[in-house]
């Protein structure tokens, strides 16, 4: 059974057959030396677009390329052994120079050197190479001891490598939270020195999500507020500097008591901008691109935030109608991992007991009655067919109209009245 390091290896191997050099780099061999299991493979090479190209054609009797980019000479492929699929990026090693609109290169050279190549990585732990044939791992800027001592230092000057590509601020924070590791004290300071953020919303969209999906997005938030990011991603949270530890305590609590939410982007970003009113959290949402979707359902959320802590005020039929609308899982997550003293009172128990029942009883119940009921009993008028079919729905889930039958009697009195 192949595994995503040997069919690498066998890549490597292919290229070393053609005169040309090749070894794995960056993250997955960072997760190698963790032992965690790498999510992307990355691959970088001496030979150049056309080379390597060929060279996988000729080697695999199932490759498939997805993507080239000629400039760059990159190309994102999928290798196909016994009907499963791996798939890689593989590069042709580089030098960079000059990042004039903060984030592509203006000049680049190829070259045969990974020493050079990894010049123009980010961070120290993302530039080693590893040769799967020796497992010889070569290290050019101290990634092996920022490994051990887990944390996060750039190659070369923090404020060169920021100022090449400003995303690097945010990236710093997000491997620092995934990886469990703290800043260099250098990365700090350069980031607090200079926190503003040069990048597309979309770019900073997506860090944020995957810094908001580490095991503590808590803590990797307030790493962003400490060094002023934060301020530069979201500004609205400037009025909120004094509530802003409850968040943070909240986002921790939430990643580790909720882990299996089915949409834990949904609880973080609505944990996130709890303190706004929906309008606000609107503006900050569409703002970062984030999809339309996820914005309402995180509106809902916020704007029901309170709801639940009045559970048992409200009426059966009101109780079913709020579990019942597809953002409830969040909201109840929401209240949940809110913390110790709510979770412990009477008024969670009897949330937690009833959202138990509704779960297990299928959810929503069937309407005894519909419009065609109405319509032939000689109501025609669209908006009191309405009126009529809430009233019933509403008596139903209160346990007031317990069948069809006491429906359609219910129904004859409501027309007639």
């Amino acid at each position: 059974m192949e595994t995503y390091l040997s069919v690498a290896t066998k890549i490597i191997d292919a290229f070393k057959l053609k005169g040309h050099k090749a070894y794995l780099v960056g993250g997955c061999v960072r997760d190698l030396i963790l032992g965690r299991e790498p999510k992307d493979f990355d691959i970088v090479t001496s030979a150049l677009i056309e080379d390597i190209l060929l060279i996988l054609k000729t080697s695999f009797e199932k490759c498939h390329i997805l993507d080239v980019g000629v400039a760059f000479s990159v190309a994102i492929v999928v290798i196909e052994i016994n009907n499963e699929k791996f798939s890689f990026e593989i590069a042709t090693m580089r030098e960079e120079r000059g990042y004039s609109d903060k984030r592509h290169p203006d000049e680049i050279k190829f070259t045969d050197s990974i020493e050079k190549d990894s010049n123009r990585r980010d961070f120290t732990i993302n530039a080693l190479y590893l040769d799967p044939a020796t497992d010889k791992i070569f290290d050019f800027h101290g990634g092996q001891k920022d490994i051990k001592d887990k944390v996060i230092c750039t190659v070369g000057l923090a404020k060169d490598r920021f100022e090449e590509d400003n995303l690097r601020k945010l990236r710093a924070i997000r491997f620092a939270s995934q990886l469990e590791f703290k800043l260099s004290d250098e990365v700090k300071a350069t980031n607090k020195k200079d926190p503003s953020l040069s990048v597309s919303n979309e770019r900073v969209r997506d860090e944020l999500i995957k810094i908001l999906l580490a095991p503590w997005p808590g803590s990797a938030i307030k790493n962003m507020s400490n060094l002023g990011i934060l301020n530069a991603v979201i500004p609205e949270f400037k009025k909120h500097e004094y509530i802003f530890n409850s968040i943070v305590f909240h986002l921790n609590k939430a990643a580790n008591t909720e882990p299996t939410a089915n949409n834990k982007l949904g609880l973080f970003m609505s944990i996130l901008l709890s303190v706004f009113n929906p309008s606000t959290a609107e503006h900050i949402m569409v703002r970062l691109r984030f999809d339309s979707k996820l914005i309402k359902t995180v509106l809902h959320v916020i704007a029901h935030q309170s709801s639940l802590t009045f559970f048992d005020s409200l009426k059966d039929n009101e109780k079913i109608e709020l579990m019942a609308q597809p953002w409830f899982e969040i909201l109840y997550a929401f209240h949940s991992s809110s913390g110790y003293t709510f979770r412990n009172s009477e008024e969670y128990k009897l949330l937690e007991e009833t959202y138990a029942k509704f779960i297990k009883t299928g959810g929503m119940p069937a309407p005894f009655i519909n419009g065609k009921d109405i319509l032939s009993a000689g109501v025609f008028e669209g908006r009191r067919i309405g009126v009529i079919l809430s009233k019933i729905k509403e008596l139903q889930l209160n346990g007031e109209i317990t069948n069809r039958q006491e429906a359609l009697i219910k129904m004859k009195e409501l027309i007639n009245s």
